[in-house]
């Protein structure tokens, strides 16, 4: 009798550790759910800001090219006005060398007046009439 009341107790006692460890599984089920279901959630509402943030990294890049594009049309732009600078000084060079240093616009060279005077063309607005 006590052997029958004993192993009633002992599986008394296993079902209700059993019953325990089922409610702690249902437990830990039920947390895991949630935690995974506010995952998804965040997820889910983080999405469209994921979105908006690709979108703005590939405008970044696209302006990034163009800033890139126009340094170097700057630089080349740049390159061409030395280049027309260098051009312009050097035909200055080349005109102060032919008409004299300190010649006046409104007067031509002395070489020049001479080959004017020797094939008697008019040096003056006044003797073309």
């Amino acid at each position: 009798n006590r052997e029958k009341e004993a192993k009633l107790e002992l599986k008394k006692k296993l079902v209700g550790q059993q019953i325990r460890h089922v409610q702690q599984l249902q437990a830990a089920i039920i947390g895991a759910n949630t935690v995974r279901l506010k995952v998804e959630i965040t997820r889910l509402s983080a999405q469209p800001l994921e979105n908006i943030i690709q979108e703005k990294s590939d405008a970044l890049k696209d302006a990034q090219e163009k800033l890139k594009d126009y340094h170097q049309a700057a630089k080349n732009l740049e390159t061409d006005v030395h280049m027309t600078r260098e051009a312009v000084e050097d035909a200055r060079r080349e005109a102060i060398r032919l008409t004299g240093h300190g010649a006046t616009k409104n007067e031509p060279p002395e070489d020049v007046k001479n080959i004017w005077e020797e094939e008697k063309m008019p040096s003056k607005l006044e003797e073309l009439n």
